[in-house]
């Protein structure tokens, strides 16, 4: 990669690195102690030998604790050795967080990914759902969405949907969607982030990538 795109070696202000993964879990700041980080992700998702697992702080005090290839790391550091290494999850999170708390509405953020999406839900401005789910069919997202309403207890008359990033299926998405909730919106950044006309058009395939702007 460093290779391809040798202007990744040159010298930035700040860098954020991220891993495409699900593995990820969000623990309460009250049960969290860094020691058992590894042990914690172990009892909600399986773990790579190979890997190493990081924690970042969150909002809502929260920890998203993850795993990561430890070669990866371990190389991209040597590379950009001050950079910030955060979860997959950790941009849709902050991105979910400030909209959620900016509006009087419940919501439910689906930030699409590569055969995956990050479903994070709220209910009256409290974080009840952070999790991953297999993305296939515009049907199967449109019921784990439903279900996450009535997991949670969110009315979809009254709730919001933010769809980010690309998904091939996206409009059959939108069109089902639409039956059961009165706003589903698809918007890949946050509305006060504003990018050169050079790169905007981007925003929906990379959405990750752009977002991590709000991972500081």
């Amino acid at each position: 990669m460093v290779n391809a795109y040798t202007w990744l070696t040159k010298p930035f202000k700040r860098v954020i690195f991220s891993f495409e993964s699900e593995v990820f879990t969000l623990i309460p700041e009250e049960v969290f102690a860094p020691e058992k980080a590894k042990i914690l992700l172990a009892m909600a998702v399986p773990l790579n030998d190979l890997d190493e697992v990081r924690f970042n702080k969150m909002p809502s005090n929260l920890y998203s604790v993850f795993s990561i290839p430890s070669l990866l790391v371990t190389s991209w550091l040597k590379v950009q050795p001050k950079s910030k290494i955060v979860a997959y999850c950790d941009s849709a999170l902050h991105y979910h967080s400030l909209i959620a708390n900016n509006h009087n509405e419940d919501y439910i953020t689906i930030s699409f990914a590569d055969g995956f999406a990050i479903a994070i839900a709220s209910k009256e401005k409290q974080l009840k759902q952070c999790t991953s789910v297999k993305v296939d069919k515009a049907e199967d997202i449109a019921y784990h969405v439903m279900n996450i309403c009535k997991h949670i207890g969110n009315n979809p008359s009254t709730t919001s949907i933010r769809l980010v990033g690309h998904f091939k299926m996206h409009d059959e998405l939108q069109a089902i969607l639409s039956r059961f909730f009165t706003k589903v919106v698809n918007l890949s950044t946050a509305e006060q982030n504003h990018f050169s006309y050079l790169i905007s058009k981007h925003k929906k395939r990379f959405a990750n990538l752009f977002n991590q702007s709000l991972c500081a």
